[in-house]
């Protein structure tokens, strides 16, 4: 009996045992919350840091002083340099400013047309020209206008060199003219070509009605001139040319050049003029010393009373040249030009790591390009970030920006406490 209670009490089913809901809820909502927050840590520490703000303060150039230019007392005039091109005009209304006849002065654009219709390099003499009875009467015409001239005579032959050298050292009205017909030939044939030529290079102002300048429809402005000037100081034969003093010219001899102040002053040409119906006239270019770099300064003087008195007016002008110009430190070796700041508060300074200076006219605005690039969270010191350009007189002078000191990267407390 007792064996048989056992065995069914021992055959009976065992029971199942079962969690109560009001347990479970409490795992389910630890275990959400731990995935969640194992999923806001690595959204947290693997999303992209913001960009890195700059901020770059372009350098101060301190103000420059004005100085008074010595302006001739009559007439009119302009000052320029080369590769500066026109700085300064005597009338400031420059409505007011009108062509007058420029006299020999012309005789720069002929050389000029003339070299570029038929180029010379350093160390050429070109083709001969022979001289006709049409070139003789050519002089004897000039002699009788009281121009000047040098002699020549049927079967005698120069070159282009000679020729030229006759033409901006001599003056030599009758040389230009059987120039200009050779080169062109004919006379209107130049005009045409010369009234081309001088609206190329920019002088709007002028009008050319011969190759000698003896014509007063051959006219000119001091401004205009200072273009012309700028162009002739850059030919390489033209420029010798001009800086010559004397030359031997054959059949004739020695010939002088009529501008007397060569070497004075820097001055190395260009030419000087005078008719009665122009009065005086003078472009000069002159090498002068400015804070240890040499400008060829460029001075235009027309309708002065007569030829010595351009001349003489122009020294002034010329002398003034180093108190017109003044160096300036556009930025310094190690200057700092602005600053890096990350989102986390890390900081560096942008700084310029070559210095840039300029010689410039008084007055000039002085305005340089700065850029800056994308900035990583992670840039290190020395690191390029922009740049800053000085474009001036045709010349580009440009310093690299870097960090001064590596940024640092942002804390996991910050990562954590700036998900967005």
């Amino acid at each position: 009996m007792i064996e048989l209670m056992y065995k069914t009490y021992n055959s009976r089913p065992i029971p199942r045992v079962h969690s109560s809901p009001s347990r479970r809820k409490p795992l389910y909502f630890i275990g959400a919350l731990l995935i969640l927050g194992a999923l806001y840590v690595g959204i947290a520490i693997l999303k992209p840091l913001p960009e890195v703000k700059t901020t770059i303060t372009p350098p101060v150039i301190p103000a420059m002083v004005r100085v008074n230019i010595p302006w001739p007392a009559t007439g009119q005039a302009a000052f320029g340099a080369d590769g500066y091109g026109l700085l300064a005009q005597s009338n400031a209304d420059k409505s007011a400013i009108k062509p007058t006849p420029m006299a020999s002065v012309t005789k720069v654009i002929t050389a000029l047309a003339i070299l570029e219709k038929t180029p010379l390099k350093l160390g050429e003499q070109g083709p001969a020209v022979p001289f006709t009875q049409a070139d003789v009467d050519l002089y004897n015409q000039y002699v009788a206008k009281d121009g000047s001239v040098v002699p020549v005579s049927p079967g005698q032959s120069i070159t282009e060199y000679q020729a030229l050298q006759a033409i901006m050292l001599a003056s030599a009205n009758n040389i230009a003219d059987t120039m200009a017909v050779a080169t062109f030939g004919s006379l209107s044939a130049y005009t045409e070509y010369a009234n081309a030529y001088v609206k190329k290079l920019g002088m709007t102002q002028t009008t050319i009605a011969d190759a000698s300048g003896f014509s007063p429809s051959t006219a000119s402005t001091a401004t205009d001139l200072i273009r012309l000037g700028d162009v002739a100081i850059d030919h390489p034969v033209l420029s010798e040319i001009m800086n010559q003093k004397t030359a031997v010219f054959p059949g004739v001899g020695t010939i002088s050049n009529v501008n007397s102040l060569l070497g004075q002053s820097g001055i190395r040409g260009i030419k000087t003029g005078n008719t009665e119906e122009a009065g005086g006239c003078y472009l000069a270019v002159a090498d002068v010393m400015i804070g240890g770099k040499k400008i060829s300064v460029i001075t235009a003087v027309m309708t002065a009373p007569n030829r010595t008195q351009a001349m003489l007016s122009s020294l002034p002008l010329i002398q003034s040249a180093p108190a017109q110009f003044q160096n300036v430190r556009v930025v310094r070796n190690g200057q700092v030009v602005g600053k890096a700041t990350t989102a986390w508060g890390s900081t560096s300074d942008i700084t310029a790591d070559k210095q840039i200076d300029v010689t410039a006219w008084t007055g000039t605005s002085i305005s340089p390009k700065v850029t800056a690039s994308s900035i990583e969270s992670t840039a290190t010191a020395g690191q390029k970030v922009g740049s800053l350009e000085m474009n001036f007189n045709g010349s580009t002078q440009s310093s690299k920006l870097k960090l001064s000191r590596s940024l640092s990267s942002p804390s996991l407390w910050w990562r954590l406490t700036h998900p967005y």
